[in-house]
């Protein structure tokens, strides 16, 4: 009896600990300022360098916007964060080639101030590879800069017809490399 008790603990021990190393491998550590200019609305966000979040002086207040087929343009450049325990060398991405990525479901709700991310809705997050599709890359420097311009056209859009924001909502639009990037509310709009 001893044994399968002990068995059982280590079994659920070790499943937690998996379901943890998922959930931290899902998420995308925030560093830098990342703006991202649609043909209808831009949005900036500056990240904490240590975690999946925003800084509180960089959250979203506005959100990117436009309609498929509209020229959609990322600049990464170094941020600053004051937050406590924020990093300094979080402050710019790191060297590399980021994926630009976006997710076809409703990812923002918009509160009159900010913009807040629903928990699992980012284009990164293995939940949401049925929605969320590859959309480019581009390179980003030492120095933390680099830059991306393109279309959401209608064959990028993955998981079904395109989720069209309403006036408090909005999509995620993301970039990423090894763990690292920026998410941001991106507003798809109807035509």
């Amino acid at each position: 009896m001893i044994n399968r008790r002990g068995m059982v603990f280590g079994f659920l021990t070790g499943a937690a600990a998996l379901s943890m190393a998922s959930a931290a491998f899902a998420c995308v550590t925030f560093m830098g300022k990342v703006n991202v200019v649609g043909a209808d609305g831009a949005t900036e966000v500056v990240g904490k360098g240590n975690a999946h979040g925003y800084c509180s002086t960089g959250r979203p207040t506005t959100a990117a916007a436009g309609n498929l087929g509209e020229i959609i343009k990322i600049t990464a450049s170094e941020g600053t964060c004051g937050d406590t325990g924020a990093l300094a060398t979080g402050n710019k991405l790191p060297a590399g080639s980021y994926q630009v990525r976006f997710n076809n479901e409703l990812s923002y709700g918009y509160d009159g101030t900010y913009w807040t991310m629903v928990p699992e809705t980012g284009c990164f997050h293995p939940l949401n590879t049925a929605t969320s599709s590859t959309i480019g890359s581009f390179d980003i420097d030492a120095n933390g800069d680099g830059s991306w311009e393109g279309t959401l056209d209608a064959d990028d859009v993955n998981g079904g017809p395109p989720v069209y924001a309403t006036p408090l909502t909005a999509s995620n639009i993301c970039i990423g490399l090894a763990g690292k990037g920026m998410l941001a509310p991106f507003q798809l709009l109807a035509i």
